[in-house]
């Protein structure tokens, strides 16, 4: 860590540049900021121009911030090609999951409390595959939970003691790990997506798994909708079973229509549970499993004090090639 420069208003309505710690995986528009303040160019210092008002170079300067800020926020569109190619290769794995499998999401709110851990050890097991929102590292699983586990980390907020993000876990290594992010528009923060892809044993199929933190906060649903359109193209893009899984924020009708609209497109059909614990705001849950290519054996919602959401889960079992051929003539 080391020390860098942001601007904060005073109260005279001008700017001046302030100390901030930032990591040195920061964004270029930060890294361009540091580049002017080492030039010393303060907004209103008359040692610019003599003037009172901004010096051409510090304008200069600003126009090459814009600029980059822009090219920073084009960095999903060019991670999601990057994972669109990867889809598109396929290596020798060893690594299976096993035909029927339980699968687990839930938003763990960044591990606030500790005993989380407890109750995702009382859950229904084993679990196959954990797919955990606001997750964060270093990661416990392999020291208290499920040793001998592969996991996959995408990272989104960075919290003042912890870095946060979703996380896949399982039992099987993936032959494929990506991960996208993009920024809420009010917070600023980022939302992730982490896609895996695993061989399943029984089956030259490989299952795609979509590990996903919807945005919240937004005026309209633009920001929202591109997240989704993203994880539609990656379901397009992969023919085969395929989970999609996570806190999707559907706390609207307009919301939960954009995630319908995705996963009818795709094949995707939602679990149900029964009684249904899962979280809510507006009387609208929050959090989901879509399945592609799968049989729906278990589900299951458990109540919970350890988090903002509860956990929700299912057994899957993957669907033969009969049965596939018997589906698709119906």
């Amino acid at each position: 860590m080391r020390a860098r420069y942001d601007l904060l208003k005073r109260s005279s309505g001008s700017l001046e540049f302030a100390p901030y710690r930032v990591s040195a995986r920061e964004d270029p528009a930060k890294q361009g900021l540091h580049v002017l303040v080492r030039q010393r160019l303060v907004i209103g210092d008359r040692r610019d121009n003599g003037s009172g008002s901004p010096s051409l170079l510090l304008w200069v300067g600003i126009l090459i911030l814009l600029m980059t800020q822009h090219g920073y926020a084009q960095t999903p569109a060019r991670k999601l090609q990057a994972c669109l190619s990867l889809l598109a290769t396929y290596e020798v794995n060893p690594s299976f999951l096993p035909a029927q499998f339980r699968v687990l999401s839930w938003n763990i709110e960044k591990g606030k409390d500790p005993q989380w851990v407890e109750d995702l050890r009382r859950l229904p097991g084993p679990l196959d595959l954990i797919l955990l929102q606001e997750a964060y590292q270093p990661s416990v699983f392999g020291d208290l939970i499920m040793p001998g586990v592969f996991e996959s980390f995408a990272e989104g907020y960075q919290a003042p003691d912890r870095q946060t993000g979703v996380l896949s876990v399982a039992r099987a290594k993936s032959d494929l790990h990506c991960a996208l992010s993009v920024q809420e528009p009010w917070l600023g923060t980022p939302k992730a997506t982490s896609i895996n892809r695993y061989q399943l044993a029984g089956s030259e199929a490989r299952l795609l798994v979509i590990n996903l933190h919807s945005i919240n906060f937004e005026w309209g649903l633009e920001s929202f909708g591109d997240q989704l359109n993203a994880v539609g193209r990656l379901l397009e893009a992969h023919a085969g079973p395929a989970i999609l899984a996570g806190d999707l924020n559907t706390w609207s009708d307009a919301r939960l229509e954009r995630v319908t609209a995705i996963t009818e497109k795709n094949g995707l059909e939602p679990l149900t549970f029964v009684p249904d614990r899962r979280t809510t705001a507006l009387g609208l849950p929050l959090d989901h499993i879509f399945i592609r290519g799968l049989h729906s054996v278990e589900t299951g919602s458990q109540q919970v004090t350890t988090s903002d959401h509860n956990p929700i889960w299912g057994v899957l079992r993957v669907i033969g090639k009969g049965e596939l051929n018997g589906i698709l003539e119906n």
